[in-house]
């Protein structure tokens, strides 16, 4: 058995933790190649679910139905937890969808994310998962909906939906090349540390987006080196303690083997 198999074994039995990764090869020479471990299974997304409503904004600025320096009215009352960016802002303000979209990514701004749902339609945004196959993937509430999370509205995804996602946006083609760009510098800009060790090869860029809830945490991205490119979703429900040396073996391990060709 190899190392890789051992690891994903005790990661399907694992009792304190449900780990669900998925890792596939982008551009390189094992281009396709991909592997994983419960990587179909639903999990709750946490803000994973912030890079489906980003693909949706950016295809709405791609087809011309908004710029992205339109302006949009924030008030105080959009205020909820977790909203760095906009509660340091005098409300009312008038903040451009470009400055919305900063903030959900790379600081993970509740606020700013939900006024992009609100402007986009949370329906056309959940319709957008089923037209890219990610049939795991949901968005049912916004966020710090405690009351929808409550009547079981969660949002969710599965760690290969969340692969295919990043690769759509890496080098699919729902979004051009300019929208793509853009996409990259967000999340290569992501200040929010994961609490999940990925083991990311020396040299390597990581464009990411994590997500965190009470007894989840979650990461997914794109890993980019020269020449090479991979997309890697890792998802945990349970005791995030315990699942971190098992993520750290699994992508030690499928890294070291990809990235050494």
């Amino acid at each position: 058995m190899s190392r890789l198999e051992h690891v994903f074994q005790e990661i399907a039995s694992s009792a304190e933790c449900r780990v669900g990764l998925c890792a596939r090869v982008l551009e390189g020479q094992l281009v396709g190649e991909s592997v994983g471990v419960r990587e179909d299974e639903v999990f709750p997304s946490a803000s994973l679910i912030k890079v489906l409503v980003l693909a949706e904004l950016l295809r709405r600025a791609d087809s011309g139905r908004l710029l992205l320096e339109d302006v949009v009215l924030v008030e105080h009352e959009d205020l909820v937890g977790n909203s760095e960016m906009l509660a340091g802002e005098r409300l009312p303000a008038e903040i451009s969808y470009r400055r919305l979209a900063e903030g959900m990514i790379r600081v993970s701004d509740n606020a700013a994310t939900n006024v992009l749902i609100s402007r986009l339609g949370m329906g056309r945004i959940d319709a957008l998962a089923r037209e890219l196959g990610l049939h795991r993937t949901a968005l049912r509430r916004k966020m710090m909906d405690f009351e929808a999370r409550a009547r079981g509205g969660e949002n969710t995804t599965s760690a290969s939906d969340m692969v295919a996602l990043m690769g759509e946006m890496w080098g699919g083609s729902l979004l051009s090349p300019e929208a793509r760009s853009l996409a990259l510098e967000l999340l290569l800009g992501q200040r929010l540390t994961s609490g999940l060790p990925i083991m990311l090869p020396a040299g390597a860029r990581y464009a990411h987006k994590t997500g965190e809830l009470e007894g989840v945490e979650n990461d997914a991205g794109l890993i980019l080196l020269p020449d090479q490119t991979f997309a890697l979703a890792v998802l945990v429900q349970g005791d995030v303690g315990h699942a971190a040396a098992l993520v750290s073996s699994a992508t030690g391990a499928i890294l070291a083997r990809w990235a050494a060709l």
